[in-house]
């Protein structure tokens, strides 16, 4: 089973699926959330918090670099035990399927606010879920060539609308810059984690790469996307909005899209929040995917299953009580207060789970076999 994995992600598609599985809820909350931690410092924050995510994955990437033919269900029986181990990786299974849930209810609840107010919200729960679970149920060369197609067509039109609205920036709400010492950028730079959750996707899928030795600059690469993405949202929100106005703002971002106006073109472009959550459907679709397929091999490698070609059908069992769990806030606002536990959470995981890990296998000169 562990030679069959081998050769089936490029170097470019790792990139590409390490970006589209950090960019997701972020584009939406992201500016909110900064402004009201770093103020006027949020692009700075913003940077910062992207250059600790790139330390985090270059950790993570090393970890996997040390067992490139086992993933982190494999490699973590080798490291801690068997006992240790599998309660490690069964953490990071609740982590990613608690995510995935609160990733299509926040989904949800944007489009029932922003286009379809009349459309029930298990409708469209159901169908990202659905969607979710489709490409998952791929291949992973299917599944790795998805991520790398449509990686550039939702990344470049992001960056063409929220830079289309440039002319509303006020330079005046840049300022001032570290007016209140470090403390606002180091709260910033905490507050961006939810949107740079998803670099641990790298935990399980290194070992399907075809050249694992160029998995740092891959890796290095993808994230790079998403940091460049997201300080440009922060950015242009804050100098739009202000820091006090944009974090009273349920969707920035989305405002952000409709103070644009392209009174030179088609009429079909004159709603571009239209355009913006098209481009964001795709974008949760990914993400959605990505972290639907870590639970799927999570659960497989955790039961020890081998890997079926054929029969999917229990792919799209997991949606049922995914859905049922997207369905439990009662509210936007429980949303959101579930999404922040679920997001410190994860945090303290990703970071002291594969460190735990990276330590012990450095202590114990464990190393896994060479692809």
């Amino acid at each position: 089973m562990k030679d069959s994995r081998k050769n089936q992600i490029t170097s470019l598609q790792a990139a590409a699926i390490v970006a589209s599985s950090i960019i997701g809820v972020g584009i939406l909350t992201l500016p909110r959330e900064v402004a009201a931690a770093a103020g006027t410092d949020g692009p700075l924050a913003t940077l910062l918090g992207g250059g600790i995510a790139a330390l985090l994955l270059l950790l993570l990437t090393k970890l996997g670099l040390r067992f490139p033919r086992h993933s982190l269900m494999e490699y973590s029986n080798m490291i801690l035990g068997a006992i240790l181990g599998r309660l490690l990786s069964l953490l990071f299974l609740v982590y990613w399927f608690l995510l995935t849930a609160i990733l299509v209810r926040t989904f949800g609840e944007m489009v029932i606010t922003a286009i379809l107010p009349n459309t029930p919200l298990e409708i469209i729960i159901g169908i990202m879920l659905l969607l979710g679970a489709q490409l998952a149920a791929q291949d992973i060369k299917v599944f790795a060539r998805i991520h790398e197609i449509l990686l550039p067509l939702t990344i470049i039109p992001l960056l063409f609308l929220f830079l289309n609205s440039i002319n509303a920036i006020n330079p005046l709400h840049l300022l001032p810059i570290l007016a209140f010492g470090p403390w606002p950028l180091i709260k910033g730079a905490l507050a961006t984690g939810l949107s740079f959750l998803g670099i641990e996707s790298v935990l399980m899928l290194l070992p399907y790469y075809s050249k694992p030795q160029e998995a740092v600059k891959s890796h290095l690469y993808g994230i790079l996307i998403p940091i460049v993405l997201y300080f440009t949202i922060v950015t242009m929100g804050l100098g739009t909005f202000g820091d006090t106005a944009l974090q009273y703002l349920q969707w920035p971002a989305l405002e952000q899209i409709r103070l644009a106006a392209l009174p030179s073109m088609p009429s079909v472009f004159e709603r571009l929040e239209s355009i913006f959550i098209g481009i964001w459907v795709v974008v949760l679709f990914t993400s959605t995917g990505s972290l639907y397929l870590m639970v799927i091999l999570g659960i497989r490698q955790l039961l020890g299953l081998k890997q079926q070609k054929r029969n999917r059908f229990y792919h799209y069992i997991l949606t049922i009580p995914l859905f049922f769990l997207a369905r439990l806030p009662q509210n936007v606002i429980a949303v959101e207060t579930y999404a922040r536990v679920i997001s410190q959470a994860g945090i303290v995981l990703v970071i002291v789970g594969p460190g735990l890990l990276y330590l012990m296998a450095l202590i114990r000169q464990k190393r896994g076999e060479e692809g």
